[in-house]
């Protein structure tokens, strides 16, 4: 599958959703069926389902993912790691925060293996994990993570900037671009730099909706663009955009006909 990101990258780029799933779901039937070839498929697919809320249909396919690196001998590496952390991040928007931390900590304790904690999805995972020890009511070890312990944040932003400058530098938009400058909006919110993470967030926001539409993403990013306006007194825009994320957030959670 010579080409597979730019393709897939080009079709993100066009604003056309059907077309990427089109796209994955014929790349998969390009390779026999435990492929190492089929992992960036598989990890792509449950990122895509993830995004419009089909977060069955997106734990299926890391599940995949998960499977095929292991038969293949590579459930140590980096990209096993990688796939985990995808994983996690469903689990942490289909309301199963617990079951997410797990995943989070397994994911983290692989990179570190790996000497991978300068790389973006170290900081990746320090975010999310942040998130989801919020979301069970240990705010003690979120805070610890991410607030009070100085240098992780510090480490986190160290990283997350260097992916984006990894981003800024190439000759085309990039559709992960969005998910660096989102990861870097909740370091500066977390370091109580409320007017930069309201910069990044929203340069976050007009790459997602370019490049996936108002997505479940797209909705989580609205509502941490208004804490951040709420927390440098902007409430009409803080408020503005809590409704835009409601909607949207409806409008997904909403039974097809």
């Amino acid at each position: 599958m010579e080409n597979f990101f730019d393709q897939l990258d080009a079709l993100y780029q066009a604003g056309d959703s059907p077309a990427v799933e089109r796209y994955l779901l014929d790349c998969l039937q390009q390779e026999s069926a435990d492929s190492p070839a089929l992992v960036p498929v598989l990890n792509e697919l449950g990122a895509f389902y993830r995004g419009v809320g089909r977060f069955e249909a997106s734990g299926s396919y890391f599940h995949q993912a998960l499977n095929c690196l292991e038969k293949n001998g590579q459930q140590g590496g980096v990209s096993y790691a990688t796939v985990l952390l995808n994983l996690a991040g469903t689990d942490r928007l289909a309301g199963e925060p617990e079951r997410a931390i797990a995943l989070f900590q397994t994911a983290m304790a692989l990179l570190q293996e790996n000497g991978q904690q300068d790389s973006y999805e170290y900081a990746s995972v320090l975010n999310n994990l942040s998130i989801a020890y919020q979301q069970v009511g240990q705010l003690d070890a979120a805070l610890a993570l991410l607030y009070l312990r100085m240098g992780e944040i510090d480490e986190a932003d160290r990283c997350v900037s260097q992916a984006l400058r990894l981003f800024e530098d190439m000759t085309e938009e990039n559709v992960h671009h969005a998910a660096a400058l989102s990861a870097k909006g909740s370091v500066c919110y977390q370091k109580r730099e409320f007017a930069r993470a309201a910069a990044f967030y929203s340069d976050s926001l007009a790459l997602m909706r370019r490049f996936c539409g108002e997505n479940m993403e797209y909705a989580i990013t609205c509502k941490n663009l208004s804490k951040a306006y709420a927390a440098t007194g902007k409430e009409h825009e803080s408020e503005e955009m809590q409704r835009r994320a409601q909607a949207i957030l409806c409008r997904l959670s909403a039974p097809s006909t």
